[in-house]
């Protein structure tokens, strides 16, 4: 009955866009607010139902060891035996570099977007961050690791297939986000499966989860600036009244 729950979750990411595309036509902080009610409540569902085909997977929680010493990311230049919890400031602390200055690249400079205008979007964009890594936490890593875990159990597919798999199923549909584009898939690819990686050596998801936050509230931070300036602006600019205090 494992394979129910890996359907689920192999379908989960269309779902989501399909959910996303619903959700449209509205400002892009209500929008946002529909689609991750509508993202928390799929994720919620597809976990309970991994959890009753395939069964808690062995050995992992809902924590994990932060003190957890690394193993084979030695291409990334992370040396065997290095702990976790310094690999999320360090390496973590670099990705979230990248994705700044990527999803800057993509819609804010063109924008015309001041870094002014990013604190008052970051007490929201905190809010919807926990909530939509929670939600992707639970479909790409928490449910897909438990619905495997009978097949890593008997050894017919090891951690880093299922890393694999992870980063498959929650790159390809970051094409249509942001970062998009091959990019974004290649970003939240790689994403998938250092996460995937770091659930089944620290044996839970926290450092996951804290890096997938600190990634979303960079992004939902450039967005909802934007949707409360730059956007307003041109409208109000296509109706023949310029906004002089447009991006502030």
């Amino acid at each position: 009955m494992w394979i129910v729950a890996l359907a689920l979750v192999a379908l989960s990411g269309p779902a989501l866009l399909q959910i996303a595309s619903r959700a449209s036509g509205a400002t892009f902080v209500q929008q946002r607010i529909r689609y991750l009610s509508a993202a928390l409540t799929l994720a919620v569902a597809v976990w309970l139902v991994a959890l009753v085909t395939a069964g808690t997977p062995d050995g992992i929680g809902p924590v994990g060891d932060l003190s957890a010493e690394t193993s084979g990311l030695g291409w990334l230049g992370v040396g065997d035996g290095e702990a976790w919890g310094r690999l999320l400031i360090t390496l973590g602390g670099m990705i979230t570099l990248i994705t700044a200055a990527v999803v800057w690249m993509q819609l804010a400079r063109p924008s015309g977007l001041r870094l002014r205008a990013l604190p008052r979007a970051l007490p929201l964009a905190l809010v919807f961050a926990v909530i939509n890594a929670t939600a992707e936490e639970l479909i790409f890593r928490v449910a897909l690791i438990t619905s495997l875990d009978p097949m890593v159990g008997d050894g017919h597919i090891g951690a880093a297939a299922v890393a694999l798999i992870s980063a498959a199923l929650f790159g390809l549909p970051h094409f249509a986000g942001s970062p998009g584009g091959p990019v974004g898939v290649l970003m939240s690819g790689f994403l998938g499966w250092l996460a995937c990686t770091s659930v089944f050596q620290t044996g839970g998801i926290v450092w996951a989860w804290s890096l997938h936050v600190a990634l979303d509230v960079v992004i939902f931070t450039i967005m909802i600036a934007l949707s409360r300036t730059v956007v307003p602006t041109l409208v109000r600019e296509s109706d023949g009244q310029p906004d002089s205090s447009a991006v502030s």
